[in-house]
């Protein structure tokens, strides 16, 4: 994965010497760019991270809003296929949108299935079953210890005959996990930790809760909120690897 955190390193350096005066800090807006399945794309991340206890709460927000622009191309990269003997797939358009704490996903495809028959020393290929077809999912974050992992469940299926069949079948749910694997790559990407916390730290961070939420009319975002247990003993070594990052940063 490929992140740009020039700006996002620098501020959580003086988030963590903020905190460590008893003072909250609010993260800018930073936009980090991303590769997700060969789409460039443009995250725009902030939030806060203030002192509890003896550690730290850290509460992430990520605007989703290139990201659902790019869906079409993203999907039809994962899910596109064009095989002489078997399936063919190609989606026609995407969208995603809020459906707060959840996410709605809408794929309009069109696919076909193929079989290849050998008669008289020759291959040929026919068609069984070919049309259109509108998928439904509703999508779902959930938060591990330290990972982000994501659900997707199919909802309403709109095709008619022999393919809307096919797509409530067996195959309806390869499909699903499809789907289900190219988004959480990019979820993932918008919300990985090293973004935003040192090397020496990940060890100590728990993610809380994680959820979709929607800003304005239909801008999707994802909100983190994780607690970073910094014990006292290590606590110089990690604000001098936020530094160390700090200057590295600036210094490009």
């Amino acid at each position: 994965m490929t992140w740009r955190s020039a700006g996002i390193v620098p501020a959580l350096s003086l988030a963590l010497a903020a905190c460590v005066y008893g003072a909250d800090f609010e993260i800018p807006s930073v936009p980090v760019s991303l590769n997700v399945s060969g789409q460039p794309v443009t995250i725009t991340v902030s939030g806060s991270i203030a002192p509890e206890g003896q550690g730290l709460n850290l509460r992430l927000r990520a605007d989703l809003t290139d990201l659902q622009s790019h869906i079409t191309p993203l999907l039809a990269a994962e899910l596109d296929q064009s095989n002489k003997c078997g399936e063919r797939i190609t989606v026609e358009h995407g969208r995603l949108a809020p459906a707060a704490p959840e996410a709605s996903l809408t794929v309009q495809l069109h696919f076909e299935k193929w079989a290849c028959i050998k008669a008289f020393g020759k291959e040929n290929a026919t068609k069984l079953v070919g049309g259109n077809g509108t998928v439904h999912l509703l999508l779902t974050p959930r938060a591990d210890a330290s990972s982000i992992r994501l659900d997707a469940q199919i909802g309403d299926i709109e095709a008619d005959g022999s393919l809307g069949q096919l797509l409530h079948s067996e195959f309806g749910n390869t499909l699903r996990e499809k789907i289900r694997e190219s988004l959480r790559k990019a979820i993932e990407k918008s919300s990985g930790l090293e973004v935003v916390v040192p090397e020496k730290a990940r060890p100590f961070v728990t993610i809380e809760s994680v959820d979709f939420a929607e800003r304005g009319t239909g801008i999707l975002l994802l909100n983190l909120a994780g607690h970073v247990s910094v014990p006292p003993d290590q606590a110089a070594g990690i604000l001098d690897q936020f530094r160390s990052r700090a200057s590295a940063a600036i210094g490009r």
